[in-house]
């Protein structure tokens, strides 16, 4: 165990010798140094001491993770360069998950092939909360891909504000297959003789108000007995 802790140390004394090389470097590579372990070309990324290009971005290839390294910290770059980086919809997908700003991943989405994202659940999941965050317009999305974005988003506070948004988008069958996808009590609102209740926020609220208009509930009200709370009380349609 000393020997193995010895070694760790010494192998992060020499990745802060590099870092602290390539720190005082005066001017970036212009491509990225050929036989380097992928340990000093994450070094030369995290300092900023290459210059991004698709050139660069190509040589990265083999190790994806580095290649998101290189994009993320370069992603105002990419972004004006992406078309000669000719990345797909699986790319475009990761790049979501990296430390970015929800304005550029909202700029990433525009750019996929929309249609796809009924048959990639897990892509769909990450742009949904994307769309809440950024209230972004959603009338480029066909109601297929708004399915799924639904369904496969989480929490509930952001699939509810989703199907708020998407609600124009859904006839009465989807709206009532993605009713019964999502946790109770949302999955209660269907024809029956209960009162489901939900939590009395900005976003339940909207919801209800055209659920009601849909003519999914028959009614619903806010406010127990003598204001004890707020939550709201859906009454269904019987059939």
């Amino acid at each position: 165990m000393p020997a193995a802790s010895g070694t760790c140390r010494a192998g992060l004394g020499k990745r802060r010798s590099y870092a602290s090389y390539v720190r005082a470097l005066p001017k970036p590579f212009q491509k990225f140094p050929p036989d380097l372990s992928w340990d000093k070309l994450h070094i030369l990324i995290e300092e900023g001491k290459v210059t991004f290009s698709s050139e660069n971005v190509a040589f990265l290839i083999e190790d994806t993770d580095t290649q998101y390294l290189f994009v993320e910290k370069n992603i105002d770059r990419y972004l004006e360069i992406e078309s000669e980086c000719t990345p797909d919809d699986d790319f475009r997908g990761g790049l979501l998950s990296r430390d970015i700003s929800d304005e550029k991943r909202l700029i990433i989405i525009k750019a996929m092939d929309l249609t796809l994202l009924a048959s990639t659940p897990s892509r769909a999941a990450k742009v949904g909360p994307v769309l809440i965050r950024t209230g972004a317009d959603v009338s480029e999305f066909g109601a297929d891909a708004a399915v799924v974005i639904i369904v496969n988003s989480r929490p509930i506070n952001v699939q509810i504000p989703l199907l708020n948004k998407f609600q124009r988008n859904l006839d009465d069958q989807q709206v009532r297959s993605i009713l019964g996808s999502l946790p109770e009590p949302y999955s209660e609102i269907k024809p029956g003789y209960g009162t489901p209740r939900i939590k009395g926020t900005e976003a339940n609220l909207e919801f209800v108000k055209w659920l009601e208009a849909r003519r999914f509930i028959s009614s619903w009200s806010q406010g127990g007995l003598f204001g004890l709370d707020d939550d709201i009380r859906i009454n269904l349609r019987r059939k």
